[in-house]
């Protein structure tokens, strides 16, 4: 684990944000048990798991901090104390992370309640799966949510087959 965290200090390291996004918290959730991935997830939560010998956490935190968004919250459960020499790391280039250990499962959306109530400056949430990989311009995607004043934006991606994730059908008006 102690060359993902040098790895991890490496990739936060690189091309600071140009300012601070005000009003946004990041959520991540990184909670579950990761049983699809049989022995890999045994002792290492899924999300903490090595991506190019940095934590998939990790990267995700990167992309979070890239578009100036500063104050991230992360549920944990399964394995949470592995998440702490994480934590530690993060802080130390500036990025307020903080943990919400949650003592029993409570879901996706159970997740973002608990950690939403962590990030109390915050009026907008940009929420990421801890075991997802997150290649988009969130900046986009928060400008496009505040100009039309919705509830809730989605981001999602088109993929060939979507039963394995669900289907989202989208309207000629988009």
């Amino acid at each position: 684990m102690m060359q993902d965290l040098s790895s991890l200090l490496r990739l936060l390291s690189r091309g600071r944000p140009t300012g601070r996004l005000e009003g946004v918290a990041g959520i991540i959730l990184a909670a579950g048990f990761g049983r699809r991935m049989g022995d890999l997830t045994r002792t290492t939560p899924k999300p903490l798991l090595p991506v190019l010998n940095c934590p998939l956490f990790g990267w995700n935190v990167a992309q979070l901090r890239e578009h100036g968004i500063q104050a991230i919250i992360a549920n944990t459960h399964y394995l949470s104390s592995a998440f702490e020499g994480v934590q530690r790391v993060i802080c130390d280039t500036g990025i307020d992370l903080c943990l919400e250990n949650e003592t029993e499962l409570s879901g996706p959306f159970g997740g973002v309640l608990a950690c939403s109530a962590a990030a109390r400056d915050a009026d907008t949430f940009v929420v990421f799966a801890g075991d997802g990989f997150y290649d988009t311009d969130i900046g986009s995607i928060i400008d496009a949510h505040r100009e039309t004043a919705a509830d809730l934006t989605i981001g999602v991606s088109d993929v060939s087959d979507g039963s394995r994730y669900g289907v989202l059908e989208v309207g000629d008006d988009g």
